[in-house]
């Protein structure tokens, strides 16, 4: 795997369609927006917390079936039982489920990652971002097979969602095939011609066929465009 990236600013989901409803209650609108402060500055601990709140409030709990004592702990609303457990309100719900993965991931807790995506997915079928978080985590966990689903699926759903073609196409190179690699970066790149993960890729894809100037000047953008991308530097520098 040559970098580990997991969009964050792609999966801190606009809210306003669902507000617009007048279905969620205020006091989850405010947790999710706490969620996605704390996000932003680095509180995963308190941002999964507060989209914990988010959850619980805008959902409700099928009493009919066996749950933890005690559905006030962020802890017990984490498991996949809780999530099957949820009578849905609000397709708000979904997105803080969404959001919620996203926290676990970074914090490397890849299997409850997953069962928050699965949980987004049960409630909104049609939520790309939740197939494409899904994905990445499968990727993690070396699952390449349900992660290229997923990919496949968050295009099928939303065909503009640039970090979809992007992990596809590392996903690709990955698998040995530089071919499909290319034509995804084709497409993100168009879609977003200044995200430079794209170009840092597009940089391996070039080795493999080895075209090794073309790889240097695509490592090089990828530097330009975000001079912080240490990997980059590594690429260039190791194959110039």
């Amino acid at each position: 795997m040559r970098y580990s990236r997991f969009a964050v600013s792609t999966i801190l989901l606009v809210i306003s369609s669902v507000v617009t409803q007048g279905q969620t209650p205020a006091a989850a609108r405010k947790y999710f927006q706490q969620g996605v402060k704390n996000v932003a500055e680095g509180n995963l601990g308190t941002a999964f917390e507060n989209y914990s709140r988010a959850i619980e409030i805008s959902s409700r709990l099928d009493s009919r079936k066996p749950a933890p004592s005690d559905l006030l702990q962020a802890n017990n609303l984490a498991t996949a039982s809780d999530a099957e457990r949820v009578t849905v309100i609000d397709p708000f719900t979904a997105i803080a489920y969404t959001n919620r993965g996203l926290v676990r991931h970074q914090q490397n807790d890849i299997d409850g990652a997953i069962a928050d995506f699965n949980a987004a997915i049960r409630i909104s079928p049609g939520l790309a971002e939740a197939y494409l978080g899904r994905g990445v985590a499968y990727r993690v966990k070396g699952d390449r097979n349900k992660a290229l689903a997923d990919f496949d699926r968050t295009i099928a759903i939303n065909n503009h969602l640039t970090e979809a073609y992007v992990d596809r196409a590392e996903l690709s190179l990955d698998r040995g095939q530089p071919e499909a690699a290319l034509g995804d970066l084709d497409v993100a790149m168009k879609l977003n011609p200044r995200l430079a993960e794209s170009y840092y890729l597009l940089g391996h894809v070039r080795l493999a066929k080895k075209e090794y100037k073309a790889a240097m000047a695509s490592f090089d953008q990828a530097i330009q465009l975000k001079p912080e991308m240490a990997s980059a530097y590594h690429g260039a520098a190791s194959h110039g």
